[in-house]
């Protein structure tokens, strides 16, 4: 499943998921998610991290909507740092056109200016036109 251009996604049906390795890591966390709802007590015999992840979830009190609440605030820092990249991108892009356009503002206003004072020492049209364009 496609979240972020740069980013895909597989998503597992815990309801079916048969786990091949009762103690891996990956297991453990399929079935954190998985017995979250229902869970009654932290599991014996998992992950350190695993466990503590039980413990500040409060496995005894955490309802359905709170699970599907956190699983779904999930990111990980790829995705993040890629949004953050894609935003820079954006701003930098924008900020750049706007400066352009004022650059060119500014340079049209001297380039009256300058027009102006060659025209009021009498320096004839034709002569300014050319070396204006020559810029």
């Amino acid at each position: 499943m496609t979240i972020y251009p740069k980013k895909r996604y597989i998503i597992i049906d815990l309801t079916k998921y048969i786990p091949t390795e009762a103690t891996s890591p990956e297991n453990q966390w399929i079935e954190l998610f998985r017995n979250l709802p229902t869970a009654k007590a932290v599991p014996r015999g998992i992950d350190k991290v695993v466990r503590a992840v039980y413990r500040q979830l409060l496995v005894k009190k955490a309802t359905e909507t709170f699970i599907t609440e956190v699983a779904t605030g999930m990111i990980d820092k790829d995705e993040f740092n890629a949004c953050m990249s894609y935003a820079r991108r954006e701003g930098y892009e924008e900020g750049e056109a706007k400066g352009e356009a004022r650059a060119k503002r500014k340079f049209a206003a001297r380039d009256k200016k300058i027009a102006e004072y060659f025209r009021s020492i009498g320096v004839p049209k034709k002569h300014i036109e050319t070396a204006m364009a020559i810029r």
